[in-house]
C-alpha cells in the first residue's frame, strides 16, 4: 500500500490476520517493522503517522513477549483535563432536560 494514513490502525487487524492464519505477521511500515503473532506486538522504531509505503506478509519470525498492558495510569494533571471535558457533556438537571430525554426522564421505571 502506498500514502497511508494513520498506519498503525492496521496493527489490530494484522493481529487477527496472524491468529487466523496461525503463523506470525509482518508489517512494514516504511522504516519500521512490526511482527506480530496475534497475541503480541513487537515494534522495532517508532510508527509513523503517515506512511509512503506499507507491507503486510507472512513470516516465520517469533515475536518475543513482553508485559501486555491492559490499563493506563495517567497523571493527576491528565485526569483533570479529562474531567473537564466530561462535564461539558452534562445535561443540566432541570425537569425541561428531563422531559427533553436527559437522565431516566420523568419516571424511572427501568
Amino acid at each position: 500500500m502506498q500514502h497511508v494514513i494513520a498506519p498503525s490502525v492496521l496493527l489490530p487487524f494484522a493481529a487477527n490476520a496472524a491468529k487466523r492464519l496461525g503463523r506470525a505477521v509482518l508489517i512494514e511500515i516504511d522504516e519500521v517493522v512490526a511482527v506480530t503473532d496475534g497475541a503480541h506486538l513487537d515494534v522495532q522504531g517508532k510508527l509513523p503517522s503517515l506512511a509512503q509505503r506499507v507491507v503486510v506478509s507472512q513470516c516465520t519470525e517469533t515475536v518475543t513477549p513482553r508485559h501486555l498492558q491492559t490499563r493506563s495510569h495517567p497523571s493527576a494533571q491528565s485526569w483533570d483535563i479529562l474531567n473537564r471535558f466530561a462535564h461539558k457533556t452534562y445535561a443540566p438537571a432541570t425537569e425541561e432536560s428531563r422531559a427533553l430525554g436527559a437522565g431516566a426522564g420523568l419516571s424511572d421505571n427501568d
